[in-house]
């Protein structure tokens, strides 16, 4: 008798944000496994601590799975498309991120 493993797929995450002209942008973090469902709300920064930590225990395997985003300002585009860009970038990067097994199943990545 054989026995199938069945293997879980990585959450997908999605992140939105909305354009707010005199405060700092919030990305709305919302994921989604199939089993369960959960959101937050973080700053820019939040990421980059996060990546950060990562980065001190991955190093090398965190750069090669994925680089932070260019953060996108308003000398470069209008607020709404830098918006949008650093909101597409942090999305790419947080998916990316679940995708690799052992960076996904990181405490610090779980807990954020």
């Amino acid at each position: 008798r054989v026995c199938a493993v069945r293997t879980m797929a990585p959450p997908r995450v999605n992140v939105t944000a909305k354009v707010k002209f005199n405060r700092s942008t919030r990305y709305k973090i919302e994921l989604e496994d199939g089993a369960s469902y959960g959101r937050c709300v973080k700053k820019w920064e939040e990421f980059e601590q996060l990546y950060d930590a990562l980065e001190m225990r991955f190093g090398e395997e965190l750069r090669d799975a994925a680089h932070f985003p260019r953060y996108a300002t308003r000398k470069d585009n209008s607020k709404s498309e830098a918006v949008e860009q650093n909101r597409d970038g942090l999305e790419r990067l947080l998916n990316k991120l679940v995708q690799v097994p052992k960076i996904g199943r990181d405490t610090d990545l779980v807990a954020f």
